[in-house]
């Protein structure tokens, strides 16, 4: 099955500005060791840097299984506090019950 990732970035530029704009998203800034979440975060959520790769390679692993079966897949972070800027996913183990954008 061939596999196509989607990299979910642009936006405002708000949330760094001056640093990011429209014309710069923060995805391409080099701000981690030279590098921009786009090069270090890599795969699928550019807005994340990923520690845990083989936690998240299990994750895509799994994801490519779910979706090979028909279902649509998403991926979602625990939050660590409310953010009205976020949107959020209500799910009861792999299913998704609702989703809520702020």
């Amino acid at each position: 099955m061939k596999q196509i990732n989607v990299l979910l970035t642009g936006g405002i530029g708000s949330r760094l500005w001056p640093l990011s704009r429209k014309s710069r998203p923060k995805q391409y800034i080099p701000l981690f060791d030279g590098k921009t979440l786009f090069s270090a975060g890599g795969l699928t959520p550019a807005d994340h840097i990923i520690e845990d790769l083989d936690a998240y390679k299990s994750c895509v692993q799994r994801a490519v299984e779910l979706a090979a079966a028909g279902h649509l897949v998403t991926f979602g972070i625990q939050p660590a506090k409310p953010e009205t800027g976020y949107g959020y996913i209500n799910n009861n183990g792999e299913d998704v019950i609702s989703f809520k954008k702020n």
